[in-house]
């Protein structure tokens, strides 16, 4: 099959976060089963990726260009929507997933075009999503999360069937030198103001911040001055090769604020036995299972303060918990032939959906 990934995020190498990841890993697995792939995605215009697009854009004309720095072809565009119906004309897939951001809108160009689609949950952020999915009328519906289908079930009575994110165990087993804490995304909104209260209250402790979602200018700045100030505590720009950071990591910190769909960097960690001190928010309690510790965001710091402190210094904890999170991550719902197979499976059902008399029956779709 041919399988179109149509997002409103920027893809891989201009941005780097889950969806992206679980993107590339799962395009490379149903490459590996002899499947094509394409990708349409937005445009980060600056970089050097995004200069090329533009540059052979005016070349050889918009409609024509993509690249293959990931391996397959990927169409970068200043706004997806105003293109996917020139790439969905060039490429002709047999099914598309549809992904975050303005996945309504996206949705709707694909039914128009007969384009049978499944529509992939990533988090709960509601607003993103550009209207009610329910209203897509030959769609059928992932979930990366127990959470997240739980969610959309309560607030638009749709059923998913659950896939949690693709992990290709390679790019993150290793073995370590544990040295830090690590903080990787520091964003408010994962919870960088928790993780720095702790670098302040915890001297003798090493951390590292490490990007994820590029920075601003200012932000940047903002995470050098905590570094200067805070002798414990050292920024890392952002990496593909996250082996390299897991290799250094004693513990892997994510005090979330977000109602997470997910939270890759848990699961990642644990491939490597790193337990996790996260939040209890969405779907982290998923993530890291017993492999970890979990809190609220808002507790008090001391309570943050005392988990670390214990998993830091007790050794006999800390080797529990590391036994723990290398079992959690050979559970058998996030084995990767297992997962290719669910959404083969799925988009088989999507296709045959789509050619039935009865494709647009409601009842009918929402078993999916």
């Amino acid at each position: 099959m041919k399988f179109l990934f149509v997002s409103g995020f920027q893809h891989l190498p201009q941005a780097y976060g889950g969806i992206m990841a679980n993107t590339h890993e799962i395009a490379v697995e149903l490459k590996q089963r002899g499947h094509e792939i394409v990708v349409a995605a937005n445009m980060e215009p600056k970089d050097r990726v995004g200069f090329r697009t533009r540059l052979m854009g005016r070349l050889v004309g918009k409609k024509r260009v993509s690249d293959r720095l990931m391996g397959y072809p990927t169409y970068r565009r200043w706004d997806i929507r105003q293109a996917l119906e020139d790439i969905v004309q060039r490429e002709c897939p047999d099914v598309a997933v549809v992904q975050a951001l303005y996945q309504v809108e996206l949705g709707k160009i694909l039914d128009r075009l007969s384009i049978p689609m499944i529509v992939y949950f990533h988090d709960v952020l509601f607003d993103l999503i550009d209207g009610d999915p329910s209203t897509l009328r030959n769609a059928l519906f992932l979930s990366n999360s127990q959470f997240t289908a739980r969610a959309y079930r309560e607030k638009y009575g749709l059923e998913s069937a659950v896939l949690p994110p693709l992990f290709r165990t390679e790019l993150y087993r290793t073995a370590t030198e544990p040295a830090y804490v690590t903080l990787i995304n520091p964003q408010i909104f994962k919870g960088s103001d928790v993780a720095l209260e702790l670098v302040a209250r915890c001297p003798d402790i090493p951390f590292c911040f490490v990007e994820s979602w590029r920075l601003t200018v200012e932000q940047e700045a903002e995470m050098r001055a905590h570094a200067r100030k805070f002798p414990n505590l050292t920024f890392r720009n952002r990496t593909a090769d996250m082996k390299s950071v897991y290799r250094q990591t004693k513990i892997l910190l994510a005090p979330s604020r977000l109602e997470e769909g997910w939270g890759r960097v848990a699961s990642e960690a644990q491939y490597s036995g790193i337990p996790v001190l996260a939040s209890s928010r969405g779907a982290l309690p998923e993530a890291v299972g017993p492999g970890g510790l979990l809190l609220d965001p808002d507790a008090p710091i001391e309570d943050w303060v005392k988990a670390l402190r214990r998993l830091w210094d007790d050794k006999t904890h800390y080797a529990a918990l590391s036994a723990a999170a290398l079992r959690h991550a050979e559970r058998a719902d996030i084995r990767t032939s297992a997962q290719i197979d669910t959404l083969l499976a799925l988009a088989e059902k999507a296709a045959l959906l789509r050619r039935s008399p009865g494709a647009s029956n409601l009842a009918e779709r929402r078993t999916g």
